[in-house]
């Protein structure tokens, strides 16, 4: 994967890690023709070409949202579901009716599996820590039959309140799935325990899922001195949350 960040004829990197010893990587290139397109709406999920293809071949409003149709790997077996993705309109073949249609089957059904922990992260490590994360997460974490999705990440310019470093390469790690924690263990014991090895490897998560730390580790880890200049200067009056409030103490 390293050696294909450094080949200008390569578009798009990344890799899904099913095991130790089973991982794929995807190299993308942007063309004018194709022989053909996979459909991953009616046909194989995108996630489990690269098991059965050498090539695949996509249009390109498709490649960007090739996890979408079937939700990642969310979108249930069986050959029910198989049925319903033959028939289902493309309006709901995408993660935002999935996400209605399960707190709506949950607000009905009324279902709660206590050990059932919601993994759906992406965190970010500088390359030379890369292994090490992997290596954790594969060792500590089961996702079953379903693969981590790793993809390299290089900024083009500086961001104050996301702080990755412009000059460098960083290796991202995401979990889109369920999962079954320990029943020793507290809730989100897997996403907190990710988190912890995540900044102890100098890298940062995304905010847009669970995040349980302090105040103060917030700030540290995410440039909070600058945020706050930033806020004082467009909030004065502290209308708004803040970042923390946001993405951590929310209700």
């Amino acid at each position: 994967m390293l050696d294909a960040t450094k080949n200008n004829d390569v578009d798009a990197i990344e890799s899904l890690i099913f095991s130790k010893r089973e991982l794929y990587l995807m190299l993308s290139k942007f063309v004018d023709k194709v022989p053909y397109e996979d459909n991953i709406f009616r046909g194989i999920k995108f996630y489990k070409l690269p098991v059965q293809k050498n090539e695949i071949y996509l249009s390109t409003k498709d490649y960007i949202f090739r996890y979408d149709p079937d939700w990642f790997w969310n979108f249930p077996e069986g050959p029910f579901f198989e049925f319903l993705r033959k028939i289902l309109p493309l309006s709901m073949r995408n993660s935002a009716f999935y996400t209605k249609y399960l707190k709506w089957k949950n607000k009905i059904f009324k279902e709660k599996n206590e050990r059932r922990e919601r993994l759906i992260q992406d965190w970010e490590v500088p390359w030379n820590n890369a292994e090490e994360l992997i290596k954790f997460a594969l060792e500590n974490i089961s996702l079953g039959k379903n693969p981590w999705l790793v993809v390299p990440i290089k900024i083009v310019s500086n961001s104050t309140i996301y702080p990755l470093k412009k000059v460098d390469l960083y290796f991202n790690l995401g979990c889109y799935c369920y999962v079954e924690r320990p029943i020793d263990k507290e809730q989100y014991y897997y996403t907190k325990i990710m988190d912890e090895k995540c900044f102890e490897l100098n890298g940062l998560k995304m905010l847009y899922s669970s995040t349980f730390i302090s105040k103060k580790e917030f700030d540290n880890i995410y440039n909070g001195k600058e945020y706050d200049k930033l806020k004082k200067k467009y909030d004065p009056l502290g209308k708004l949350p803040t970042l923390f409030e946001k993405a951590v103490n929310f209700k």
